[in-house]
């Protein structure tokens, strides 16, 4: 299915282009082939952000800061997707550290990275909990 606002998408391609012309390392997003590519990844972070019950955005949401989250999410399923996968896979079979070589990993709970998680959070639209990281008062910074 081709990506449609309201149904599979917050943001359209035009749009998330316009979002990426002002962000760094977009290389990878660049890179890619064509537009149906980005489309694809535009709609599975649509979906990896609306079915997770962490997140509360309605699918007709036009809040700048939902088009933000999903913009990020889609970079980030473009950058991570894979190593992010692995990790929910070992804690959701049990796992809780690892060694490969010299590299140890302890590993909890697999959330979205704060570049998702704050734009909706902004809004009201996540209902995950705060981290210390999280909900950064941009007010106040001068």
């Amino acid at each position: 299915m081709a990506l449609v606002v309201g149904i599979n998408s917050w943001v359209t391609l035009v749009e998330a282009e316009a979002y990426f012309l002002d962000r760094i390392d977009i290389e990878k997003w660049n890179a890619l082939a064509d537009n149906p590519t980005k489309e694809k990844y535009l709609v599975s972070a649509y979906r990896w952000v609306y079915y997770d019950p962490d997140f509360i955005a309605p699918s007709s949401a036009i809040d700048e800061e939902v088009k933000i989250g999903q913009c990020e999410a889609a970079l980030f399923l473009l950058n991570y997707s894979k190593e992010y996968d692995k990790r929910a896979a070992l804690i959701q079979s049990g796992v809780k550290k690892f060694q490969y070589s010299r590299w140890t990993e302890n590993l909890g709970e697999v959330k979205k990275p704060i570049s998702v998680i704050n734009p909706f959070a902004k809004i009201g639209y996540y209902n995950g909990g705060v981290s210390s990281a999280l909900l950064v008062d941009d007010s106040t910074l001068t």
